[in-house]
């Protein structure tokens, strides 16, 4: 309950809420287990127990961080193949990539913030803010990741149906972190704290909050975009547009049975089959290296996945929402600095 709590609710608590909400939490589950006379029966709630929620906090953040790096190093593009350098030899080639990098990150981070946007279009110069595949893949690996062995989506699914805000927000926030580490060309680790980061994720948040009152159909089908591809990933899961009507199916009750390994097969063979080699088989099944998984694309697929449809705001209006976007992201990127 702690993480869908930092997920869901609050990604950056102070202590007092932390506790706060630590000690619900234990309460909910004292409720759970004692039944009607829990409170007679709870035990004492202690500095020790609080300390064991609280550290779910750090967890939480490290799974955050590790599952973010992985991300970036996929979906920004920052490590193209040697053979896109023309370079001499190897000290001069990986300077090049090292100036690459830095470049990539440095405009990845800049004014309009297009780390966090979607491909740009006619219609959105800048293109659409919190619509970069980015979040969509780091939302899935955190919340919906088939392997898992119980991806944390499968405990409520419906608290997480429409995508929660402070979800984005965290996820755009570790996206961020993620790029920093890269900011100088090569790999330099560095703290994904709430002192470094908190008020980051506080003014994403605001940003979106303002997104769903300026823009709501657009943010709406982002969400929706990220729930419904994050719910078809999980194994077991299936929705009520993947049941299928079965052809000529009979209108009896009778179990279905299924014919016995060896019916129809010739018993020379099977024996011969038994007294083969076991392991002498000419391929086992492999596993995917990686967890994010490339989608085949339809026609929404030029806009990161996303089909954003009729826009109740004209194309004025729109660019305007997005100039006054990119001076937003550069007071924010000022007063981060200072």
């Amino acid at each position: 309950m702690m993480r869908l709590y930092l997920l869901l609710r609050n990604g950056y608590p102070q202590a007092g809420q932390l506790y706060k909400c630590a000690k619900i939490i234990y309460r909910a589950a004292c409720r759970a287990k004692y039944g009607k006379s829990w409170k007679d029966k709870m035990p004492q709630f202690t500095e020790g127990m609080s300390k064991l929620l609280r550290d779910e906090n750090w967890g939480m953040r490290g799974k955050i961080k590790k599952a973010a790096l992985g991300v970036v190093n996929c979906a920004y593009g920052l490590h193209p193949d040697d053979s896109f350098f023309s370079a001499p030899d190897s000290k001069t080639l990986k300077q090049m990539k090292r100036d690459y990098i830095a470049k990539k990150v440095d405009r990845l981070l800049g004014l309009d913030a297009p780390f966090l946007r979607g491909p740009r279009s006619k219609k959105y110069p800048l293109g659409v803010a919190f619509a970069n595949p980015a979040i969509k893949d780091l939302i899935h690996l955190l919340v919906f990741n088939p392997k898992r062995r119980s991806p944390m989506a499968s405990k409520d699914l419906n608290a997480f149906e429409g995508i929660p805000l402070p979800l984005i927000a965290y996820t755009a926030t570790a996206l961020c972190y993620g790029l920093e580490e890269w900011r100088t060309g090569e790999h330099i680790s560095k703290t994904f704290s709430e002192s470094t980061y908190r008020q980051y994720y506080r003014e994403l948040l605001q940003s979106l909050r303002e997104m769903e009152v300026e823009q709501r159909s657009v943010l709406n089908t982002i969400r929706t975009h990220i729930f419904d591809t994050g719910k078809s990933h999980m194994e077991g899961y299936v929705t009520d547009a993947d049941k299928r009507n079965v052809p000529f199916k009979s209108s009896g009750t009778a179990p279905i049975e299924m014919e016995s390994d060896s019916d129809g097969f010739d018993p020379e063979l099977l024996s011969q089959e038994e007294d083969s080699d076991p392991n002498s088989e000419d391929g086992e099944d492999s596993e995917e290296d990686s967890e994010l998984e490339s989608e085949e694309g339809d026609e929404s697929d030029r806009n990161g996945g996303y089909d954003y449809g009729q826009e109740s705001v004209s194309d004025e209006d729109e660019i305007r929402n997005n100039h006054h976007d990119g001076r937003r992201w550069q007071r924010r990127s000022e007063s981060r600095e200072l």
